[in-house]
């Protein structure tokens, strides 16, 4: 008989060098429940925030795991934020960076098949939180936490709050580049979103800087029909 292995039926090795990935049906809700309490004792004890912002992306796994985050959060005491709609990484940086005291969460796994689900997750000041990066050991804490199955208690206080900041983020980001708008007028633009999240934000973009833009699988779809 094969030797039972704990940490793979606890499915440790989802905990990586710099985020969290896994194949979504290799976290059931039970699993990513654990996983929130986790996360979340890590936030207070170690960030010492109770505050958090939680966004997603286009896997149609995101949005279970979206909502299930967002609801316990709030009922363990967090004050959450949220965009209930699919945004690109950088633009839940940007989110982030609008709440500096929060820590984050983005439910993404680029570059990984759309079976799977991961999280990168930043703590106040949107510092990154990976392996041995983060107070405590970031991921290695967490990690440790989630293995051991430890709960948070609940304390009052705990909100929802949902945000948009698309519009902020386009001119935040048009500032950076240094495009001002119709700076790019006359330019011929081909984009291929794959139906990725980040279509919407790169339409609102270059259609303020006047660039005559052709699209391709512009609508987001988590079943990634072009791969």
């Amino acid at each position: 008989l094969p030797m039972f292995n704990e940490d793979e039926a606890q499915n440790l090795s989802m905990f990586r060098a710099y985020d969290i990935r896994t194949q979504a049906d290799r976290l059931d809700p039970k699993s990513s429940l654990r996983l929130i309490h986790a996360i979340a004792r890590y936030a207070r004890e170690h960030l010492r925030t109770n505050e958090i912002v939680l966004c997603r992306d286009t896997r149609l796994s995101g949005a279970r795991f979206l909502q299930q985050a967002v609801e316990t959060f709030a009922e363990l005491g967090f004050q959450v934020w949220t965009n209930p709609t699919p945004v690109s990484t950088c633009h839940f940086y940007y989110c982030c960076m609008r709440s500096p005291q929060a820590a984050g969460i983005m439910y993404s796994a680029s570059h990984n098949p759309g079976a799977y689900t991961g999280q990168k997750i930043v703590g106040p000041q949107v510092q990154p939180i990976a392996m041995d990066l983060g107070p405590a050991g970031g991921l290695r804490k967490i990690r440790e936490f989630y293995r051991s199955g430890s709960t948070l208690d609940t304390i009052p206080g705990g909100s929802i709050t949902c945000m948009d900041f698309l519009a902020d983020y386009v001119a935040y980001s048009m500032h950076l580049a240094g495009v001002q708008p119709g700076g790019l007028q006359g330019l011929s633009i081909l984009m291929d979103f794959l139906s990725g999240t980040a279509g919407m934000e790169f339409a609102r973009a270059f259609k303020k800087s006047g660039a005559c833009v052709v699209y391709r699988n512009l609508i987001p779809d988590g079943d990634f029909p072009a791969g």
